[in-house]
């Protein structure tokens, strides 16, 4: 009795299992001064990604580069562990930071980076 190799399939991507890429071109296509911003985006599909047909859909999640997180920390003096380094990776505009966001970062900030964050 032997055994019949089944056929390795191509993972399905979805929300839940989304396929990683990064962006290789934006560029606006309406003329300036235009009220509307209609962009030509082209991404990195790779031999292993995806393909691309008429009709599907593209979520875009962007993530803070690495570099900005740590800045980000190290000049407020804050512990970068797991939890605050994904929240400021996917959630947190760093390059815009608003006043509702620094007020919070504020309440849990202890010693000169409460100081800091208060001035």
């Amino acid at each position: 009795m032997s055994a019949t190799p089944t056929p390795t399939t191509a993972p399905a991507f979805s929300r839940n299992n989304p396929f990683r890429s990064h962006l290789q071109e934006n560029r606006r296509l309406n003329q300036q001064g235009s009220s509307k911003d209609t962009r030509h985006i082209v991404i990195q599909l790779g031999s292993s990604g995806p393909t691309y047909q008429c009709g599907d859909s593209l979520g875009v999640v962007p993530r803070n580069p690495e570099s900005l997180i740590r800045e980000f920390t190290e000049k407020l003096g804050l512990h970068d562990d797991a939890v605050l380094h994904e929240t400021l990776a996917t959630s947190a505009v760093l390059n815009r930071v608003g006043k509702k966001f620094v007020k919070a970062v504020a309440e849990k900030a202890t010693g000169s980076a409460k100081d800091n964050l208060q001035a």
